[in-house]
């Protein structure tokens, strides 16, 4: 009997995904690597305004460079999905910036990819999840991870600033889960803290997996943890109260994890393994550096995406010293290096 039947429980978030590619890590030092996943924001059009978004929230300044009007042409889209497909990039996420489903040629896009050997996923908050977009995720999708923030009707409108609540519950009851993951994602804040298990219940017949991290409020890092300190208890008590009743796996981010940190590296691998692409049809280091000077590599404007990875991408970013704030990339990066600066490896 194969060992791996045996293992019960599936594992969706794991820093150690990297290592199913050897080949990868032994180029990483070279930097010949083509990347493993891109996460792509095709547009910054938004159809909710949700008050803590970080793009939005005027206490941060991860979005303040953003155009709300930027999206990525069909042309240059298209010609991008081609580089990703040759190159034998693994995956594609879809994100924001703004909500990928406000994106007018994402049908075409998923159709060109579903023909490609490169899964791909998504990040939305589910409003237009229906039509032919959310039968070609369902046929062909690896994942669709749909952000929840509101316990009824009422709450949700409060944040997202959009009356589509049973909407979205509706999208979710018909999305076909046979062949894709539904995954559900709670943005936790002083408000909906102590609703959390009522989120699960209420979404728990339609998601296989489900993601709960503790928001951004602030680019100072004192101020993240003051604020996540005030409902701390509470959202453990919440989670005890989750695990206690269901078995749906949870993965949930602490806001220590988010609240920004130092680095003792210089070197970051995650810019090889999972770059982005933004809506100014700009190339960024990773998701927390998206629309900021610091975090631009080059651009696909004039370039195709290959040329532009293969001839002109700039990777002088230092962590130690442009990174103290929310990385997502933090504990890969620190498990890469690890390995990467191991010796006697014989002796095991």
């Amino acid at each position: 009997m194969n060992i791996l039947t045996k293992l019960k429980n599936y594992k969706v978030y794991s820093d150690l995904k990297v290592f199913h590619y050897p080949k990868f890590i032994r180029h990483l030092t070279t930097g010949k690597n083509s990347p493993l996943h891109i996460r792509i924001k095709p547009t910054n059009r938004c159809n909710h305004k949700c008050y803590y978004c970080s793009y939005t929230n005027p206490k941060q300044s991860l979005g303040k460079d953003m155009k709300q009007t930027d999206f990525i042409p069909y042309e240059k889209m298209m010609e991008t999905m081609d580089d990703l497909i040759n190159m034998d990039v693994k995956a594609v996420t879809f994100s924001g910036g703004g909500e990928p489903t406000c994106y007018p040629y994402l049908q075409e896009v998923l159709e060109r990819l579903s023909q490609s050997k490169v899964k791909f996923a998504m990040l939305t908050n589910g409003a237009l999840l229906s039509g032919k977009v959310a039968e070609l995720f369902s046929k062909y999708g690896s994942w669709v991870r749909i952000s929840i923030d509101g316990w009824n009707r009422e709450s949700y409108k409060i944040y997202r600033g959009a009356d589509d609540f049973d909407k979205v519950i509706s999208n979710m009851a018909n999305f076909n889960t046979t062949k894709c993951d539904l995954g559900l994602n709670i943005v936790v804040n002083k408000e909906n803290a102590e609703h959390l298990y009522d989120i699960v219940k209420l979404t728990l017949g339609y998601v296989r997996n489900i993601k709960i991290s503790s928001c951004v409020v602030h680019d100072n890092i004192e101020e993240n943890i003051l604020y996540h300190s005030k409902i701390n208890k509470t959202v453990e008590e919440e989670l005890k109260r989750i695990k206690e009743n269901f078995s749906t796996p949870i993965n949930y981010t602490h806001h220590t994890q988010i609240c920004g940190f130092s680095k003792d590296y210089t070197w970051c691998p995650n810019i090889q393994l999972q770059p982005v692409i933004g809506a100014d049809q700009n190339i960024y280091s990773c998701h927390d550096k998206a629309y900021t000077p610091d975090g631009l590599l080059g651009s696909i404007e004039e370039f195709s995406f290959k040329e532009a990875w293969e001839t002109s991408m700039k990777f002088q970013i230092n962590p130690a010293k442009d990174c103290n704030h929310h990385c997502m990339a933090h504990s890969k990066n620190k498990v890469l290096l690890d390995f990467l600066s191991t010796s006697h490896q014989e002796f095991v």
